[in-house]
């Protein structure tokens, strides 16, 4: 699979966005980025539109960026929602990089573009979306390890234990909305086929979710 990104790594960003992602946190840290650098090379590798039309470099820094201070309780530092939080921090360091600001704009929509209720406006921001929701559609024992990684984050984010069926009902709760999910982009989005692939892969994992509480 190629590279997308390959002639736009910026090993500065990579370590200045490094530093914002806690490794105290078992999901939402650095690895979860590279993870979504990966699924955005694969929906970009089966557009049916060319990925030349789309601005990569948008693509790129709003992922590098995307969970940025995820730790941080932003309601308390005066943000509605850590994906503005995120979007925030990312704008410090492009204007300091001396990114133009129609360009960090760009970055900073794509950002709030992962917010569950967001609805994306352009390409760039169905390929960052989808790259972040991506790995709900994974096989079962990689939704399953993430899931027990997000539980874990949780738990320590609260400073309490969460009972395992009440975490399993929860998530369902959580996860039934991205069922509905709008973007179409590259194969496992594709609407061609309804339901898209998505949507049966994660309604599989969210049943057989259910069934670890039977």
């Amino acid at each position: 699979m190629r590279d997308f990104f390959r002639k736009i790594h910026d090993e500065r960003a990579e370590i200045s966005a490094q530093n914002l992602y806690s490794k105290k946190l078992p999901f939402h840290n650095f690895f979860h980025v590279m993870d979504t650098l990966k699924f955005a090379n694969k929906i970009l590798d089966t557009l049916v539109s060319e990925p030349s039309a789309i601005n990569l470099e948008t693509v790129y820094y709003a992922l590098l960026f995307h969970d940025a201070g995820y730790i941080e309780d932003q309601d308390s530092l005066g943000y509605a929602d850590k994906e503005s939080y995120s979007a925030a921090l990312a704008e410090e360091y492009l204007l300091g990089r001396g990114m133009p600001p129609a360009a960090i704009s760009n970055v900073t929509l794509a950002i709030k573009a992962t917010h569950i209720n967001a609805i994306c406006r352009n390409l760039e921001e169905e390929v960052v979306r989808g790259a972040d929701i991506s790995g709900m559609a994974a096989p079962y024992d990689d939704f399953l390890k993430m899931s027990k990684a997000i539980k874990a984050e949780q738990e320590y984010l609260i400073g309490a234990k969460i009972p395992w069926a009440n975490w399993v009902r929860g998530s369902e709760v959580q996860l039934k909305p991205y069922l509905n999910e709008k973007i179409s982009c590259g194969k496992l989005f594709a609407k061609s086929n309804e339901p898209s692939l998505f949507k049966q892969r994660l309604a599989s994992n969210i049943e057989q979710l259910k069934q670890e509480i039977v």
